[in-house]
């Protein structure tokens, strides 16, 4: 009954949108994070919604090497923060790229040890940013050749059937993941390569094929509710030559599109809830004019935007490199003397294509300090990234922050705004618009908030919501110290503890009420998010009887885990109809209890 209700609700909230731009962006290349950061901040000014961010391991061993690396002497996890955090403080989503440069040791990919390590792999890497990255890609461009000359692709069907079940298993259900809203991140398949001469379509039937006759995605389909990809990774090269026009790269790309659809629909009775994550497309000036490829990139964008089944359309890519003229930028900097044709193009489509819904915050006075117990009057002041004009009567309002998936804090100050908002408690409080914002425009919020009673550094959090439909952009965050001495000090400016949104802008959800947002993939993903408010005031014995019990609960549940490095026991119900229950018993590395 609840599955059908949550159908019904998720029908009616996800509409058929346009098309979101993205761009392949910066990694970090020889431990270096501030070259990965100085990319970022040439990307944020071309407009776009998205980055493709690649999570390579670089010059450490693992994603939880402890090791200070690079120029910055850094750990791997600190460096990509500094880049994730970077992109999100300034309203951009972050898709998460997590390949074969994130296995640890690398090695075979047809392999059983390769997959059992890569799926480790990607649970911490998915665990470490899902509170700022809701969109995660695996394998890149499976079906590719190896070579020319054995044409083999880079990984089996069977084997990427493998790497997806272990992976959604992993990250979204094993170990009482499946009750954890945080942990339902959208995990789209490898992205497969298609051209004029292959759409695709032939290897995805077969990773299907493999996954239902000789895995276990047909005991997924009944247990989890899917089989394990949420969307399609894609990557269309047509009309590399010289001779293409806008018209026949549009036709092209329909056909591709088209193809590998049929693939998905024929196959999966959950395709009406899957998109196409199209994470690659472009030209390089070898095999076109400058101008041209402008004309191209313009009259693609047109068209995934045409198709309601693309979600997002990344361009490859930001800047020149070794081999490839690609880029927006030539390989000389990051200036405008470097920009192409392309640039202006780009920029435009992500003017044309902004998400609905969109937010960045560009100033606020959130003290250093306060007294524990003690109410200041705040400002914070938002811009509106998005095409659609906030308004009170539309509830577009400023949300005190309720934690992952919908936002990337949990705010622990309590609110007392004025009417028409509303607070009651520090992760459910509203603060009302005092004006309609149009796109473009900045917006003041002015709030009294109310340090906790308890001495220590606490979390003041906000994040835009339009209620009943998405919380959206970046979480504003800030550090405060709760201390008796607050009382007299600390008027300057908090600390940044900078992360983006967990929600994803352009993002449309099920209806909960005035008082509720709750986060969704612009791919239109059907997850369901909890109710993240927090419970009235409970009578002490009460309350000691209900820790208690919890105590006891997960004691019981934690009982064969070792919460330190190692791998988690799982127990499986009976595969049904025959069909094999999933592989791996346990993966090393994957146990964060929930």
């Amino acid at each position: 009954m609840r599955m059908s209700f949550l159908a019904l609700v998720l029908f009616v909230a996800v509409p058929a949108s346009a098309v979101e731009v993205g761009l392949s962006g910066p990694s970090v290349f020889g431990g270096n994070v501030e070259g990965a950061l100085a990319a970022a901040r040439a990307i944020e000014g071309t407009g776009t919604a998205w980055v493709r961010v690649n999570f390579r391991l670089d010059v450490w061993s693992a994603p939880d090497d402890a090791t200070a690396r690079g120029p910055q002497l850094l750990t791997w996890f600190a460096a990509y923060d500094r880049l994730v955090d970077e992109l999100t403080t300034h309203g951009v989503q972050v898709y998460g790229e997590i390949g074969a440069e994130s296995v640890p040791g690398g090695g075979e990919p047809d392999s059983d040890d390769f997959v059992q390590r890569y799926a480790a792999a990607f649970v911490q890497i998915a665990d470490h940013f899902r509170d700022r990255v809701r969109v995660f890609e695996t394998f890149n461009e499976p079906n590719n050749w190896r070579d020319a000359v054995s044409m083999r692709p880079a990984v089996s069907p069977y084997y990427l059937a493998k790497m997806q079940q272990e992976i959604y298993l992993n990250t979204k259900f094993n170990n009482g993941r499946g009750a954890d809203p945080c942990a339902q991140v959208v995990i789209v398949s490898g992205a497969l390569f298609s051209s004029e001469d292959t759409n695709a379509a032939d290897y995805l039937a077969q990773v299907y094929a493999a996954g239902r006759d000789q895995l276990a995605w047909d005991w997924m389909h009944e247990h989890v509710g899917s089989y394990p990809l949420d969307g399609i990774g894609y990557h269309i090269y047509v009309g590399q030559g010289g001779g293409a026009t806008p018209a026949s790269v549009q036709a092209a790309t329909r056909a591709n599109l088209d193809g590998v659809w049929a693939a998905v629909a024929a196959r999966d009775d959950g395709a009406a809830a899957k998109r196409i994550w199209l994470t690659e497309f472009g030209w390089t000036i070898d095999q076109v004019s400058a101008a041209q490829q402008a004309q191209l990139l313009t009259a693609a964008y047109a068209a995934y935007d045409a198709d309601p089944r693309v979600a997002a359309a990344f361009w490859f890519t930001y800047q020149d490199f070794p081999g490839g003229r690609y880029g927006l930028f030539d390989d000389g900097g990051l200036d405008q003397s470097h920009r192409r044709p392309a640039y202006a193009a780009f920029t435009a489509a992500a003017a044309d294509y902004r998400p609905p819904l969109s937010a960045t915050f560009t100033a606020d006075d959130v003290p250093a300090s306060m007294a524990p117990g003690e109410t200041r009057t705040i400002t914070i002041t938002a811009r509106n990234l998005g095409r659609a004009t906030w308004r009170e009567a539309d509830l577009h309002r400023l949300g005190a922050a309720p934690g992952c998936p919908s936002a990337a804090a949990a705010n622990t100050f309590a609110f007392t705004p004025a009417a028409p908002g509303y607070a009651t408690s520090p992760v459910d409080a509203r603060v009302a618009l005092g004006a309609s914002v149009a796109p473009g425009s900045d917006t003041t919020f002015q709030v009294a908030v109310t340090a906790p009673n308890r001495d220590g550094d606490h979390v003041l959090a906000v994040r835009m919501v339009q209620d009943g439909v998405a919380w959206f952009g970046d979480t504003l965050r800030r550090t405060v110290h709760v201390s008796d001495a607050g009382a007299t000090g600390g008027d300057g400016p908090a600390g940044n503890s900078a992360g983006g949104g967990a929600g994803d802008d352009g993002s449309r959800n099920a209806a909960s009420g005035n008082r509720s947002g709750c986060s969704m993939s612009a791919a239109g993903a059907a997850h369901d998010r909890r109710d993240r408010g927090e419970p009235g005031p409970v009578a002490p014995l009460v309350l000691l009887v209900s820790v208690l019990a919890i105590f006891l609960i997960q004691k019981k549940r934690l009982s064969d885990a070792h919460l330190h490095g190692v791998s988690v026991p799982l127990r499986w119900s009976p595969a049904p109809q025959g069909k094999p229950a999933p592989s791996s018993a346990s993966l090393p590395g994957s146990n964060h209890p929930v």
